[in-house]
């Protein structure tokens, strides 16, 4: 099993970057980044993604960085294609594109189009795959519903290959990833989902005949016991068990909260924020062991393991410990465990 950390934005920028050479060095090969313009805590501080991903890039010498998630809308793929091309010649093949269908809070508030999002992300992902391959002797075109290119290509050829990961809960999104994806990284999903889920990837990928990496986003604490940990995350579960995932497992969830999955949730939406809080104390605190990893070493080596078996190569962890040192050291220890 592979192991990367994703950086919660909420803190200075110069602090991230430190965090992330404090990361190497514990043993982790890759460091993610969700690609926001805000969060759902107002008091987040939320710089642009890919500026913080190039700097740790720079900084570090081993460990891969990407989105966890980016999308398909804020940014035209010819653009986006250069970018990570020329963050390849600054670091080498340790860039990775993490895309997802996409999420309100990112779009709606700026007026940003993303009608029929599976369908752009898929076409995303083709027009940055012909211009990585382009030049000025092989110029490509490119004629979708959303974007159209014309004789178009790079000045800049990506050293090596960018994968491209697909932040996929739906089953229509997992059925795109395993046809044209390089990796799976779902949210939050407890074990028995995943193994469930990840049947439909593993079929999808086996008849595009194509191979690729199956991770996992989930959010994590680390403390002296899992009551402990318990207690640090349960203000924020309404963030990590979805509507959807919860109804998959059998609770019945009201009309009113089904809309409360994370990527549909609106910060500036004081109505929906306030549905949120009411749907976070219906939620069975028992089920945050579930869809979280949490508690000392043990439990999370325990939690682990169930999801090494359900299939899950690379755990991304999103890091809610409440003591950073202590956590660090037990991540260190952890990863060595694995590797062992």
């Amino acid at each position: 099993m592979k192991f990367g950390i994703d950086i919660l934005v909420g803190s200075d920028p110069n602090k991230i970057i430190e965090y992330s050479k404090r990361f190497e060095e514990l043993g982790f090969d890759s460091i993610w980044m969700a690609d926001h313009l805000i969060f759902t805590r107002p008091e987040a501080v939320t710089p642009e993604a890919w500026t913080i991903l190039t700097v740790v890039g720079v900084k570090t010498k081993r460990v891969k960085v990407g989105t966890a998630v980016s999308d398909p809308h804020r940014y035209h793929p010819a653009v986006l294609a250069q970018r990570l091309a020329t963050l390849t010649h600054l670091i080498g093949e340790r860039v990775i594109l993490g895309l997802g269908a996409g999420e309100v809070m990112n779009l709606d508030p700026y007026g940003i189009q993303w009608n029929k999002p599976v369908t752009r992300m898929k076409e995303a992902i083709e027009v940055m795959k012909l211009l990585w391959n382009s030049d000025v002797h092989n110029p490509v075109s490119y004629n979708g519903e959303f974007f159209r290119i014309n004789n178009a290509y790079l000045q800049i050829k990506p050293k090596g290959k960018i994968p491209i990961y697909i932040g996929a809960n739906s089953p229509r999104t997992r059925k795109l990833t395993g046809q044209i994806a390089d990796g799976w990284i779902p949210a939050y999903i407890p074990p028995e989902l995943y193994k469930e889920y990840y049947k439909d990837v593993k079929e999808s990928a086996r008849k595009s005949g194509r191979d690729l990496e199956f991770a996992l986003l989930i959010f994590t604490c680390i403390s002296d016991s899992k009551d402990d940990a318990i207690r640090v995350l349960k203000p924020f579960k309404g963030l990590f068990i979805w509507p959807y995932e919860l109804e998959k497992l059998g609770y019945s969830v009201p009309e009113q909260y089904k809309n409360l999955s994370y990527p549909m949730l609106l910060p500036t939406d004081k109505v929906m924020m306030a549905k949120l809080k009411e749907y976070n104390e219906i939620i069975p605190d028992d089920l945050i062991d579930d869809f979280a990893i949490c508690g000392n070493k043990n439990d999370v080596e325990e939690s682990l393991e169930r999801y090494r078996k359900a299939g899950v190569e690379r755990i991304i962890f999103q890091d809610f410990s409440p003591d950073k040192e202590k956590a660090f050291k037990i991540f260190s220890k952890v990863i060595e465990s694995f590797r062992d």
